[in-house]
């Protein structure tokens, strides 16, 4: 038995199953593997709309779910209004993730769905995400994790089921661009997520620019850093427009938790 069939045999025991669906690989494969086990009518899709998604996730879930068929609602979330999470303190990932896994259980069992179930895996053990503790307390389900699916192993079985976003680059909430410490504005998010965009429109994926006061740190593949110093005046003239006052490229390259190390540094 392969792991998609122990992973179908899970969801098929849940019967009507609601999915944290942000439309990144993780829970786009979840969905499309609830959809080859269970009735649509089984399956709810909740979207978080919120000033932590990136702009470049924004819009793919509801097109995702429409052309596939999948009933999706999504709720509204501000959590600059929370002050522990706007603190953005060493444990502002778990507040956040409380708040919104709070906010989507409740939503689903005013439309009856007892379960409510995110994309974590077993890659997601490897770095510090309190998230996980508070995902714990409030009985979300883990079916990835559950049945021992790495990144790799979702990568994999989304490419067998044709999904379009198979191999996107990990996203991550822009919360993650701020040094852990430094209180959360709307102004630094937009100015993370927008220089982002800015060098996708350019080519460059899998990249993350880290904002440290008027500061761009940028973070991204070593293999792209030649292409990227090439078109450094463009980069530097476009971002500058956004409001920073210094650019940079960190030569370290794209390192997961990054702010983090930061603070502990």
């Amino acid at each position: 038995m392969s792991k998609f069939d122990v992973l179908c045999d899970k969801i098929r025991g849940v019967r009507r199953l609601a999915i944290a669906f942000s439309g990144g690989t993780d829970s786009t494969f979840l969905a499309a593997a609830a959809g080859k086990c269970l009735p649509k009518d089984d399956i709810l899709l909740l979207h978080i709309d919120s000033v932590l998604l990136p702009p470049s996730d924004r819009g793919f879930a509801a097109q995702w779910a429409a052309k596939n068929d999948f009933r999706l609602e999504t709720v509204a979330f501000d959590p600059l209004g929370d002050t522990e999470i706007a603190a953005n303190d060493r444990l502002r990932c778990y507040y956040c993730k409380k708040r919104v896994f709070s906010e989507l259980y409740a939503h689903a069992r005013r439309l009856g769905f007892e379960t409510l179930a995110d994309g974590a895996n077993c890659d997601d053990l490897g770095d510090y995400r309190p998230g996980m503790d508070a995902a714990l307390e409030l009985g979300i389900a883990h079916p990835l994790l559950d049945c021992g699916f790495s990144k790799r192993d979702i990568r994999y079985f989304a490419r067998e089921l044709g999904l379009v976003n198979a191999d996107a680059p990990s996203s991550a909430c822009l919360a993650s661009r701020i040094p852990t410490g430094t209180p959360l504005t709307r102004k630094a998010l937009c100015m993370a997520g927008d220089a982002e965009s800015v060098l996708m429109d350019l080519g460059f994926h899998g990249i993350r620019v880290r904002v440290i006061g008027s500061l761009a740190k940028i973070e991204a593949s070593p293999s792209d850093m030649p292409r990227m110093l090439d078109q450094r005046k463009a980069i530097a003239d476009k971002l500058m427009r956004l409001g920073f006052a210094e650019i940079t490229l960190d030569l370290n390259g794209y390192r997961m938790g990054s702010m983090n190390q930061r603070e502990e540094s």
